[in-house]
């Protein structure tokens, strides 16, 4: 917010640098010792570069300096001041562990939830248990007296649900997006494809779902929304849709106009989606067709003339409205 860069390493630095590259600061997370030799372990496991490093994602940045990053099986807070990087409790900084069965960490970049000086501040991320979970974990203090919900590994989540996609008897559900926000509503989709080839290693699932998504034998179908109770101080799913696919792209909500975009898949074509935000029916879908139109784990824009944009393998494509 103050105009500087802020970049995160696979091996767990922090680093902060002015624009014009002048000057910059750097701060290990804490733990970061012990990252150089697990991703050397990981790679010599065949694990490809990202697929199981350290820190495998991007950052979030706060308003008032807060820097949020998630490690192997921990969530971060480093507080930036202006002019330098703490990790110390007395500066508001935080380290807090989550669940983490698969032993590969989160495949999200973590968000962030509730602005304004009343909200409720939270970041939002999935973990790394095998069926993931939804995380919310208080940005700030803790309440006085907050009871965290049960199984939660740490005093700093606040709410903590299962993402199965309504389905309770779900084995494993991955995604490799963020958790998109909208107001204190959270939501997940499912990359996992919908059936898996003999022999095909399990390690590339998400492969399969980027090149292969739109093969119906294939796809992946599923989004949740989750949603905070202020009132109640609960995390609980608000809807599901088990019909509409978002194979690999990264949807977007527009709040002024309470619909989520995603790319997906139908009868072996790809299709904008538009899902109604606030129950999940599907609002209105349009056929794109050929692969030209994946969108290979990018996500969507909306510019301020009412356009969506995404990338894919092949190049840009703008939406025009109608």
């Amino acid at each position: 917010f103050d105009g500087h860069l802020v970049m995160v390493t696979d091996e767990g630095w922090i680093v902060v640098a002015a624009r014009d590259f002048s000057s910059h600061q750097a701060l290990r997370l804490p733990g970061s010792e012990a990252a150089a030799a697990h991703n050397e372990q990981m790679q010599a496991e065949g694990r490809r570069s990202g697929q199981a490093d350290w820190v495998r994602n991007s950052i979030a940045v706060d308003e008032d300096g807060g820097i949020y990053a998630l490690s192997l099986d921990h969530a971060h807070k480093v507080v930036w001041d202006g002019t330098s990087l703490s990790t110390d409790p007395a500066d508001g900084a935080w380290t807090a562990p989550y669940l983490n069965g698969t032993g590969n960490g989160s495949g999200a970049t973590p968000s962030l939830m509730g602005f304004g000086p009343d909200a409720d501040r939270f970041i939002v991320f999935t973990d790394g248990e095998d069926v993931m979970n939804v995380v919310l974990m208080w940005r700030d203090e803790i309440p006085e007296g907050w009871t965290p919900p049960e199984g939660a590994p740490s005093d700093r989540v606040a709410g903590q649900v299962r993402a199965d996609i309504g389905d309770p008897t779900r084995t494993t559900v991955q995604t490799e997006q963020s958790v998109v926000v909208g107001g204190y509503g959270a939501l997940v989709v499912n990359n996992d494809p919908s059936s898996i080839p003999e022999g095909f290693p399990p390690a590339a699932t998400r492969i399969l779902a980027g090149h292969a998504g739109v093969d119906p034998a294939f796809t992946p179908k599923g989004l949740q929304k989750l949603a905070w109770d202020p009132t109640g101080d609960v995390l609980d799913t608000a809807w599901v849709n088990r019909e509409v696919s978002s194979a690999n792209a990264v949807p977007m909500v527009s709040t002024g106009s309470d619909v989520l975009y995603t790319v997906g898949a139908r009868d072996g074509e790809w299709t904008l989606e538009g899902l109604d935000w606030s129950t999940g029916a599907s609002a209105f879908h349009w056929v794109t067709g050929s692969n030209r139109y994946n969108t290979l784990f990018s996500g969507l824009n909306l510019d301020e003339e009412g356009r969506l944009l995404h990338t894919t393998a092949f190049g840009i494509v703008r939406y025009e409205p109608r």
